[in-house]
């Protein structure tokens, strides 16, 4: 994430214990297997600020792109 010229590291996790990391099924994560019904459907993630970091003050923003194969 990002703030201006600011730089925060973080991880996205599939459980809220966050032991599982969301990814592509690659060096330790994990990938999440939905069966669908025709109803929209929720996924939700979870994430974790690495530690040591000191980040200045502001509004820190990333994108995160999803695939989603059916």
């Amino acid at each position: 994430m990002t703030a201006g010229g600011n730089l925060m590291t973080y991880t996205i996790y599939e459980d809220a214990a966050r032991t599982r990391i969301w990814g592509d099924g690659t060096v330790g994560t994990v990938v999440s297997a939905m069966t669908g019904t025709g109803a929209p459907q929720t996924l939700t993630a979870f994430g974790s600020i690495g530690a040591g970091q000191a980040p200045g003050i502001g509004l820190y923003t990333d994108t995160v792109t999803v695939a989603v194969v059916f």
